[in-house]
Order: structure tokens, then sequence, then C-alpha cells
């Protein structure tokens, strides 16, 4: 399954893309507090960003992995990304976001990843 666009009252989820790289990587890829505790390291550079958006797009058909750039629907703000992964070991799927820390705090992950949406 392609992974589908979404919606909640205040974001919109769909797919990330390549083009996104410049903001995530000026606005949190290269934060440490926010890379703490994800599977990633900071990125020095944008091509890191690239690089790692390149794979998550050609991911985008795996019906085992899912990523979604958040965007804040009030002002049209990329402020994250989110994903859910299976994990084969467990039968059962992972879930994983970072947020761009002006964003922290606004109850924005527990939103996207709510089912009463």
């Amino acid at each position: 399954m392609i992974t589908p666009i979404l919606e909640t009252e205040r974001i919109i989820l769909r797919p990330p893309k390549v083009s996104d790289a410049e903001t995530m990587f000026n606005n949190w890829t290269t934060d440490p507090e926010v890379a703490i505790f994800m599977r990633w390291s900071v990125h020095k550079s944008v091509n890191d960003t690239i690089m790692w958006l390149t794979n998550v797009e050609s991911n985008l058909s795996d019906e085992h992995i899912y990523d979604w750039a958040l965007i804040y629907k009030e002002n049209n703000d990329l402020f994250g990304t989110g994903g859910a992964y299976l994990n084969n070991e467990f039968g059962a799927y992972e879930v994983g976001y970072n947020l761009m820390k002006k964003y922290w705090g606004l109850g924005l992950a527990t939103e996207a990843t709510s089912d009463s949406n």
C-alpha cells in the first residue's frame, strides 16, 4: 500500500519528499535534543537529510514502512516527521516521531497518532 495522506484537526500527514530536506535540516535534523532517541544521528549536512529522504521515498509503497511529513494546517509549516515500522521480531508496529522544538508541548504527536481522527 502506498503511504496515504491523512488529516487530523490541526495536521496534514503526507509522504515526505526530498524537496523537504532543507526545511528539515534547518529546523530539526541537526538538533541533538530532537535526535537523542531517534534511530538516526544528528545530520551534519543537508546531504545527510537528502540521503535519508531518498530512502524514505523509495519505501513509500512498502506495506511495512510508513513515513509522514507533518504539516501544521494553521500556517502550513512542515514541523516534523513520524512513522510506523513493522518490527518482525515482535510482530507489531513501532511508532516514532520527531518535531521541531517550536512545536513541542502542543499535543501534536498525540493528535497525529490518535485513532479518533
